[in-house]
């Protein structure tokens, strides 16, 4: 972090939105096989961990969207047709909407850019997949202390 940087803190919600929009981003744009698979790969983590932390609760009704993106991302991409892909974006996007609502999401991703340059990593989306496993870590030890709550009831 530099030294004369303002520390940003984000929700869970709103780090797994940012996480996922950057995915769905990712899944569009590639434009060859390399890129396709890193994009497919990431999408695949990113849902295998959220799966991980739904019984929780914490991230609302994302059980569905989870096991649709893990059961149709496969490892190495096959079976992976344009449509899965189509599936697989919209899937991202309309479980952001679920996270954050329609509206926010250009917001929470240009702060979450920002807090991104001032870390210093290569990549956006290893930055941002590093801090959902943080949050999570996070709001499991919260929970088994038995936890800061907010006035929302949920962990901050």
């Amino acid at each position: 972090m530099c030294p004369n940087s303002i520390p940003v803190h984000f929700s869970l919600r709103e780090i797994c939105a940012g996480a996922l929009m950057e995915v769905a981003d990712e899944l569009e744009q590639a434009r060859d096989i390399k890129a396709f698979l890193r994009a497919l790969e990431k999408n695949r983590h990113l849902w295998l961990a959220v799966q991980e932390f739904l019984v929780d609760g914490k991230l609302g009704p994302l059980r569905n969207y989870a096991e649709f993106a893990v059961r149709r991302c496969s490892a190495d991409g096959r079976r992976v047709s344009d449509a899965i892909v189509s599936a697989l974006v919209r899937n991202n996007r309309r479980a952001v909407d679920n996270l954050v609502g329609r509206g926010e999401p250009v917001d929470i991703r240009a702060r979450l850019h920002l807090a991104y340059e001032d870390a210093g990593y290569d990549d956006f989306l290893d930055w941002l997949l590093a801090q959902v496993r943080r949050k999570f870590r996070i709001h499991l030890a919260l929970d088994a202390a038995g936890g800061m709550r907010g006035e929302s009831g949920r962990a901050e």
